[in-house]
């Protein structure tokens, strides 16, 4: 069985939702204490955007 890391890291690879889709679930399931972007990223081991100067 997949944990919920696994699933939504999946989910965002293949473009089934956004990282701010996988943000507000991992916030819903208590993962996170608000909606945080970045630590969704990490978590899910994923690059972090990189902005442009």
């Amino acid at each position: 069985m997949k944990s919920i890391l696994q699933s939504l890291k999946e989910k965002v690879s293949c473009g089934d939702i956004t990282i701010k889709e996988a943000a507000i679930k991992l916030h819903h399931a208590g993962w996170t204490n608000f909606i945080d972007v970045e630590r969704t990223r990490q978590l899910l081991g994923l690059k972090t955007q990189q902005t442009k100067s």
